[in-house]
């Protein structure tokens, strides 16, 4: 059986999400070269700026894989957009205040930006039917890149019309513009009665999916 039509916004609006993510990602990239040239940074300050977003991301990836697991991954998903939304605007004021403040917006991100593939997996697993999983992850990875592409090829047109605080003014705003349509859209499940149970891992649309009122109340067989 085929996706159904709100299965490709969702899976649409995932990709979005990983695109935005690339580009928030990336605008330091970019902007660390005027960034350093205005404040003065040595290239190890420089060197901490790159890479202390990998450390947010590291240490928050495995809480939040967890966190949407047993939580709502839809909230979580829209806590991390928004928090690294947030922090990528911010990026400039905290420049401005001082190195540490920098680092610890740019550690913010990608702390929050750890939310990105754990959810995105999940996503796919309870919307897209088995035998379109690996397309549609095909096109979820493709867009991350996508979006690291794109990141490199507008950033430097920003910075040359504008100047570097309007990187991160733009693509931090884009997180913002997702969230409205991710919140009235998107939802936990195809169908929010089939939440749990042994036929919690067939979603509906999926191959082998059942409705809640044919699914065995207990040792069933049902597959996962």
């Amino acid at each position: 059986p085929g996706m159904e039509r709100q299965a490709y916004v969702i899976v649409g609006l995932c990709c979005l999400c990983g695109m935005i993510s690339s580009l928030d990602r990336m605008a330091m990239s970019v902007a660390i070269v005027p960034l350093s040239t205005e404040f003065g940074y040595s290239d190890t300050v420089k060197g901490s700026i790159s890479s202390i977003f990998s450390i947010g991301y590291t240490f928050a990836l495995l809480p939040l894989a967890l966190a949407q697991a047993l939580a709502s991954p839809k909230y979580i998903m829209l806590a991390g957009v928004t928090s690294w939304s947030l922090l990528t605007i911010a990026t400039p004021a905290a420049a401005q205040a001082g190195v540490p403040y920098l680092l610890a917006a740019r550690m913010g991100v990608g702390a929050a930006e750890a939310v990105t593939v754990p959810t995105i997996q999940t996503f796919v697993s309870r919307w897209v039917p088995k035998n379109q999983r690996s397309r549609a992850l095909s096109l979820l990875y493709s867009c991350l890149q996508s979006g690291t592409i794109l990141a490199l090829l507008v950033a430097p047109q920003i910075i040359k019309y504008g100047d570097w605080k309007m990187v991160f003014f733009a693509f931090g705003s884009l997180g913002f513009v997702w969230a409205t349509f991710w919140v009235p859209i998107s939802q936990d499940y195809p169908d929010a009665t089939v939440k749990s149970g042994n036929f919690g891992s067939q979603r509906i649309g999926s191959p082998n999916a059942r409705s809640p009122a044919t699914a065995p109340v207990e040792g069933g067989g049902g597959s996962g």
